[in-house]
């Protein structure tokens, strides 16, 4: 990996919206990242563009919508789940209506896959 050329790539990102991150610092994250983690390039170069976005308090550049550094527009946009494809990144918020912990339940389950762990606690009661 070319790790100058990542880091302008980045600091070019920030440089549209006024800001100027240090190139050599990115290019250390960057390396970091990759080296001693064995993070995969392109999540690396993501990562510390996403890390930039929150210390200058930005939108994350070309993570949906049409929000760039700037700060114009969503930056987000809500999908139903099912909508989403392979290779796109979300975010799933949602609330917890209940935990259990039934072990039984949970092993009745992974004898029938096709089965909910509610139908197999269901059969245990």
């Amino acid at each position: 990996m070319d790790y100058s050329e990542a880091a302008n790539r980045i600091s070019r990102k920030f440089a549209s919206g006024g800001e100027t991150p240090d190139v050599k610092k990115i290019e250390g994250k960057l390396k970091r990242l990759v080296d001693e983690f064995n993070v995969q390039p392109s999540e690396a170069e993501r990562s510390v563009t996403s890390e930039l976005a929150k210390e200058y308090n930005l939108p994350v550049p070309g993570a949906g919508g049409s929000a760039g550094p700037a700060g114009k527009g969503g930056g987000t946009e809500e999908k139903k789940i099912a909508e989403g494809v392979p290779g796109d990144w979300v975010t799933v918020e949602g609330k917890i209506v209940a935990s259990h912990n039934n072990r039984r339940a949970l092993a009745r389950a992974a004898e029938f896959p096709g089965r909910t762990w509610r139908e197999a606690l269901a059969e245990v009661r």
